[in-house]
């Protein structure tokens, strides 16, 4: 689920430029009149990144945290603080904001800018609540004005966004113009994606097969000899580090009532019920030729309304929807899954009063608020957990940070972190020979010490290091260089090659030899008999995983040319060797081809647009040069993410 969720949070929009107007136009969209929108509270003046020589703040990367949250939590359900951190997601948050801030600084490059008139038409096609029900003409200023303060936006804050979204577009557009597709690429690649195969395949790992005795010297020095020119020891450098554990430093902080109290008052905004609406609504769709006598029925409906009839009971008797049942309740939250003209309505209505007819494409309908509860503050005793983690970690990160201070400061001054670590009582680790990007055990699991070792000379001391366990320093005291390898030096990786070539000839050659004897045979009986691991596939396609081979060209090369049900050769992967036949197969045709033809061209062109400016992006990061500043970075997670804590029951 995890590894989905990874994937899904980049799926949201197929173009960056839709990612940012989640993220922009966020508020407007998710934030409920008197929410506080996510902000960090007296955080959100710090800037947690600095893209060239524009910041990203804390506000609006928190802001933009809340809503990817949220938007995780319409696809997967509630999330917590572990399972956020866990798919990474404050990383790929803050890593869009880079990217589309470095889409804007191109655009204003190329001096890329929004007419009046592209923003009107914007504003209008994308929010149809501008625009008047019976009209369909613009609101009008004021009636604009009041909407987007109903919702807590400036009409320049909203403007600006929408504004943003629009170069954002253009700024694409113009970068892919050069991008584009032959009529052969499409068709090879309408392939891939739909021809299949149903196919079945006999494996047979090196973990089942064992050799007959251990490799001795003479074998060993023979690969090694032969395959010299492969073996390198890679460059690796050795250090202490001073790591201080922020888990662990919160068991020496104490908060007083206080605290508590003044964190409470300050931050008010992110302890608030939001407005709750309880809705029920009448509904009765209509197919072709029926639109003017159902519209007749429900005049009637709602003139019975007038004259005081129970709404539940006649949407019980005569709604058409899911909910007719429950004598039209919608509930408190459940509505906002209605058509948004419906939402729209229910926005300006009172308690206990009823719409007008709405019409939408699903039919028309009555909704009436049957109850309206202002935004209210949640007691301090609700949310002491939450104010409990933030604070917690504001004051360890503070205790860390100090000692941290401290420990650098003594270290520079005797040239030596180990000798400073000990005379303020603190863990001095030595980190061994670490390659670039090797994690330091439970101390540093995401390899921030050996990333900080390669970037120092000798004796060098690195500036704080900070992660999600805490903050450090580190100091590099050797450099091994790479160079070309003894056998001393790699000799269990040689013998490790040495054994897994020879029972890969084992598995060939028991393949090769049970090879003749599958032709008419059941597979999944041969497999029970022969010891080997038997496997199928209903429809296989070309560049899919194929489960313990994984991706494998040589197998989507045999299923799309070996005759029906004949024997493969063996067929070499990374664990074994495998043979397999195809049973059933599904060809495109270029009949069948030439129907899907332009939708198939502009799939692919899209997706060589996404590929191109992740290149460009990638360019552009590098000379632009990004400063994460992980200090505040960490503070502003904390924040957040201290809404999603777990608390006990």
């Amino acid at each position: 689920m995890l590894k989905s969720m990874r994937k899904n949070f980049k799926s949201f929009a197929p173009a960056l430029w839709l990612v940012i107007i989640t993220f922009i136009v966020a508020l407007f969209i998710w934030v409920q009149p008197g929410d506080g929108g996510g902000e960090a509270g007296d955080l959100s003046r710090l800037v947690v990144a600095r893209v060239g020589r524009e910041d990203i703040t804390a506000d609006r990367f928190a802001s933009a945290l809340e809503q990817a949250i949220k938007l995780n939590e319409q696809r997967f359900g509630t999330m917590n603080k572990d399972l956020i951190q866990q798919i990474n997601l404050p990383s790929q948050v803050l890593q869009e904001l880079i990217r589309i801030q470095l889409l804007l600084q191109a655009a204003d490059e190329r001096r890329i800018s929004v007419s009046d008139k592209e923003l009107q038409q914007q504003v209008l096609g994308r929010f149809p609540l501008f625009l008047d029900q019976k009209t369909g003409r613009f609101v009008g200023e004021k009636e604009y004005e009041q909407i987007l303060s109903y919702y807590k936006i400036s009409v320049s804050e909203f403007e600006k966004s929408i504004e943003d979204s629009i170069r954002l577009e253009k700024i694409q557009d113009l970068l892919t113009a050069g991008v584009s597709v032959t009529p052969d690429e499409v068709w090879e690649n309408y392939r891939r994606e739909n021809e299949n195969a149903r196919i079945e395949y006999l494996l047979l790992e090196t973990s089942k097969v064992e050799l007959p005795s251990e490799p001795g010297e003479p074998e060993l020095e023979e690969y090694f000899i032969g395959n010299k020119d492969r073996f390198r020891v890679t460059e690796k450098r050795s250090g202490v580090a001073v790591f201080l554990n922020r888990e662990d430093l919160k068991k020496e902080v104490e908060l007083s009532a206080a605290a508590y109290e003044q964190y409470y008052r300050d931050n008010m905004d992110q302890f608030q019920n939001p407005e709750e609406i309880r809705v029920s609504r009448l509904h009765l769709p209509f197919g072709a030729g029926e639109r003017e006598d159902v519209r007749s029925e429900i005049a009637r409906l709602k003139q019975r309304l007038e004259q005081g009839e129970d709404f539940g009971e006649l949407a019980r008797v005569h709604s058409r929807d899911s909910r007719a049942s429950q004598g039209g309740d919608w509930g408190a939250f459940e509505w906002n899954s209605l058509p948004e003209k419906e939402r729209e309505e229910v926005a300006g209505l009172a308690s206990g009063q009823m719409s007008g007819i709405v019409e939408t494409d699903e039919g028309l309908s009555l909704l009436k608020v049957t109850e309206r509860k202002a935004a209210s503050a949640i007691p301090l005793e609700e949310v002491r957990p939450r104010i409990k983690a933030v604070l917690e970690d504001q004051k360890a990160q503070s205790l860390a940070t100090e000692r941290i201070g401290r420990l650098a400061k003594e270290a520079r001054k005797d040239k030596s972190l180990e000798k400073a670590a000990d005379r303020l009582g603190l863990k001095a680790e030595k980190t061994g020979p670490l390659k670039e990007g090797d994690p330091m055990g439970s101390l540093d699991p995401s390899g921030v010490v050996s990333g900080a070792l390669f970037k120092l000379q000798p004796k060098e001391l690195s500036e704080t290091l900070y992660s999600y366990q805490g903050v450090g320093l580190a100091q590099l005291l050797a450099v091994t260089p790479s160079h070309p390898a003894t056998l001393e030096e790699v000799r269990l990786e040689v013998l490790d090659e040495v054994i897994k070539t020879k029972k890969k000839q084992i598995t060939l050659d028991r393949l090769q030899a049970f090879r003749g004897r599958l032709a008419g045979a059941n597979w999944e009986d041969f497999n029970a008999r022969e010891g080997l691991e038997y496997k199928t596939v209903n429809e296989h396609k070309r560049k899919q995983y194929l489960a313990t081979v994984g991706e494998n060209e040589e197998v989507d090369q045999l299923v799309f040319s070996l005759s029906l049900n004949t024997v493969s050769d063996p067929v070499e992967f990374d664990t074994g060797h495998l043979v397999l036949r195809v049973l059933e197969r599904k060809q495109i045709t270029p009949e069948e081809f030439a129907e899907k033809k332009e939708a198939a061209r502009a799939s692919l062109l899209e997706s060589r647009r996404n590929l191109y400016l992740a290149s460009f992006l990638a360019k552009r990061m590098k000379d632009k040069g990004v400063d994460v500043r992980y200090n505040n970075l960490l503070q502003v997670v904390s924040a957040v993410l201290s809404r999603y804590e777990k608390t006990e029951e």
